[in-house]
């Protein structure tokens, strides 16, 4: 397979579920509630920045506020909570490429540590990668999945 062509910029969004427990969100919600100008996709962007992923420089400013809808701090912290976020296409991409060389990451983890960088306060163990679902071929007790 071909290398793809990082330097193309395709703005086209896809839509990426994050699924983190319930005090990442929470704390996640406060930061935003200090940044204003901020969603969380562009706060999934910044924080990939900060991992060394190459974002345009304009796809770190938001074009338009969005409420952020702040997340009920009530029930188990430890509970997984889903939230959709848009990434332009050549991020993904970009990502991808960059994960290649960090195959103990996953795209989800490369954005908690990002978060993590950005002062958004994620427990060690959610930083880390957990695999949980077995390689087809090869070792079979070699796990590989991001939830």
């Amino acid at each position: 397979m071909p290398a793809p062509n990082l330097a193309t910029v395709d703005r086209r969004p896809t839509n990426y579920t994050i699924k983190e427990p319930r005090y990442v969100w929470s704390n996640i919600d406060t930061w935003l509630s200090q940044h204003e100008e901020h969603t969380v996709s562009t706060l999934c962007l910044l924080a990939l920045s900060k991992v060394g992923i190459d974002i345009e420089p304009e796809d770190l400013t938001p074009q338009r506020k969005r409420l952020n809808a702040l997340r009920s701090p009530d029930g188990d912290p430890r509970e997984p909570i889903p939230r959709c976020v848009r990434i332009p296409r050549y991020v993904r991409m970009r990502a991808e490429h960059h994960l290649r060389t960090r195959p103990d990451l996953t795209f989800k983890h490369l954005i908690m540590q990002g978060l993590h960088q950005l002062g958004i306060e994620i427990e060690s163990e959610d930083l880390v990668a957990v695999r949980t679902r077995r390689i087809a071929l090869g070792d079979p007790n070699t796990e590989n999945s991001d939830d």
